[in-house]
């Protein structure tokens, strides 16, 4: 993937299922670890929140995990 502008707020999504031996989807397990700052093209990004899917394919739940802004 090649940009010629960088955003002011940058959104990655990762692929977590994939398919099996079976032709079915599968969620994958790996333990994701992360920074809360990232530099990407001499501009930094700061981490601000997370979705995390818990559970299968067919069922689950969703949690949001958010930064508390300074006032």
């Amino acid at each position: 993937m090649s940009l010629k502008k960088l955003p002011d707020q940058l959104i990655i999504q990762l692929k977590r299922f994939q398919y099996d031996e079976r032709w079915r989807f599968q969620k994958n397990n790996i333990l994701v670890t992360y920074q809360e700052t990232i530099m990407i093209n001499q501009i930094d990004y700061e981490l601000y929140g997370v979705v995390q899917h818990i559970g299968g394919l067919e069922n689950g739940h969703y949690k949001a995990y958010g930064k508390r802004q300074k006032k």
